[in-house]
Protein backbone atom coordinates (compact mmCIF):
# COMPACT_ATOMS: atom_id res chain seq x y z
CA UNK A 1 0.00 0.00 0.00
CA UNK A 2 0.95 3.47 -0.23
CA UNK A 3 -0.82 6.87 0.65
CA UNK A 4 -2.38 7.36 -2.35
CA UNK A 5 -4.27 3.94 -1.18
CA UNK A 6 -5.87 5.23 1.59
CA UNK A 7 -9.05 6.99 2.00
CA UNK A 8 -8.82 10.63 2.25
CA UNK A 9 -9.52 11.44 5.76
CA UNK A 10 -6.48 8.88 6.51
CA UNK A 11 -4.33 10.75 3.71
CA UNK A 12 -5.19 14.09 5.13
CA UNK A 13 -4.03 13.13 9.00
CA UNK A 14 -1.32 11.75 7.67
CA UNK A 15 0.09 14.67 6.05
CA UNK A 16 -0.85 16.78 9.21
CA UNK A 17 1.27 14.40 10.97
CA UNK A 18 4.39 14.41 8.49
CA UNK A 19 3.81 18.48 8.96
CA UNK A 20 3.93 18.69 12.41
CA UNK A 21 7.19 15.63 12.15
CA UNK A 22 8.67 17.87 9.78
CA UNK A 23 7.96 21.40 12.25
CA UNK A 24 9.26 19.65 15.17
CA UNK A 25 12.54 18.04 13.61
CA UNK A 26 13.32 21.34 11.63
CA UNK A 27 16.97 22.03 12.08
CA UNK A 28 17.61 19.17 14.46
CA UNK A 29 18.16 15.92 12.01
CA UNK A 30 16.84 14.17 8.81
CA UNK A 31 14.26 11.38 9.61
CA UNK A 32 11.92 8.78 7.44
CA UNK A 33 8.29 8.91 8.85
CA UNK A 34 6.50 5.84 8.28
CA UNK A 35 2.60 4.81 9.16
CA UNK A 36 2.44 1.39 10.86
CA UNK A 37 -0.80 -1.13 12.14
CA UNK A 38 -3.99 -1.73 11.34
CA UNK A 39 -4.18 1.55 9.23
CA UNK A 40 -1.10 0.55 6.86
CA UNK A 41 -2.46 -2.91 6.46
CA UNK A 42 -6.18 -1.69 5.46
CA UNK A 43 -7.57 -3.63 8.60
CA UNK A 44 -8.51 -0.68 10.54
CA UNK A 45 -12.19 -0.15 12.73
CA UNK A 46 -13.76 3.39 11.82
CA UNK A 47 -12.24 4.60 15.50
CA UNK A 48 -8.91 2.90 15.14
CA UNK A 49 -5.92 5.04 16.05
CA UNK A 50 -3.30 5.77 13.76
CA UNK A 51 0.32 4.54 14.22
CA UNK A 52 3.79 6.03 13.52
CA UNK A 53 7.22 5.01 13.17
CA UNK A 54 9.85 7.68 13.10
CA UNK A 55 13.53 6.58 12.42
CA UNK A 56 16.18 9.39 12.36
CA UNK A 57 19.11 7.38 11.95
CA UNK A 58 19.56 6.54 15.89
CA UNK A 59 17.60 7.45 19.02
CA UNK A 60 16.20 10.51 19.50
CA UNK A 61 16.78 11.93 22.87
CA UNK A 62 13.42 12.97 25.30
CA UNK A 63 13.61 16.64 24.43
CA UNK A 64 12.83 16.24 20.77
CA UNK A 65 10.57 13.55 20.78
CA UNK A 66 8.56 14.37 23.70
CA UNK A 67 7.04 17.72 22.84
CA UNK A 68 6.30 16.16 19.45
CA UNK A 69 4.68 13.29 20.53
CA UNK A 70 2.34 15.89 22.71
CA UNK A 71 1.97 18.39 19.44
CA UNK A 72 0.57 15.62 18.15
CA UNK A 73 -1.84 14.44 20.76
CA UNK A 74 -3.17 18.42 19.97
CA UNK A 75 -4.00 17.60 16.35
CA UNK A 76 -7.70 17.97 15.40
CA UNK A 77 -7.97 14.41 13.92
CA UNK A 78 -10.63 12.89 16.09
CA UNK A 79 -8.39 9.80 16.55
CA UNK A 80 -5.50 8.52 18.76
CA UNK A 81 -2.11 9.09 17.42
CA UNK A 82 0.97 7.24 18.77
CA UNK A 83 5.01 7.52 17.66
CA UNK A 84 7.52 5.09 18.03
CA UNK A 85 10.91 5.55 17.93
CA UNK A 86 12.26 3.24 15.36
CA UNK A 87 15.63 2.60 17.61
CA UNK A 88 13.37 2.17 20.59
CA UNK A 89 11.20 -0.44 19.89
CA UNK A 90 11.74 -4.16 20.49
CA UNK A 91 13.09 -6.32 17.69
CA UNK A 92 9.68 -7.98 17.45
CA UNK A 93 7.79 -4.61 17.03
CA UNK A 94 10.55 -3.90 14.01
CA UNK A 95 9.55 -7.45 12.21
CA UNK A 96 5.76 -6.64 12.70
CA UNK A 97 5.74 -2.66 11.67
CA UNK A 98 8.78 -3.13 9.31
CA UNK A 99 6.66 -5.71 7.36
CA UNK A 100 3.67 -3.22 6.18
CA UNK A 101 4.58 0.15 6.33
CA UNK A 102 3.78 3.12 4.30
CA UNK A 103 6.90 5.70 3.88
CA UNK A 104 5.28 9.44 4.30
CA UNK A 105 8.85 10.83 4.11
CA UNK A 106 12.06 8.92 3.57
Amino acid sequence: MTLADLQPEDQRICRLVLDEATRSMAGERGFSLYLVGSRATGEAWPLSDFDFVIDAGEALPGRIINPLRENLELLPVGHGIDLVDWHRCSDQFRELAGAQRIALAC
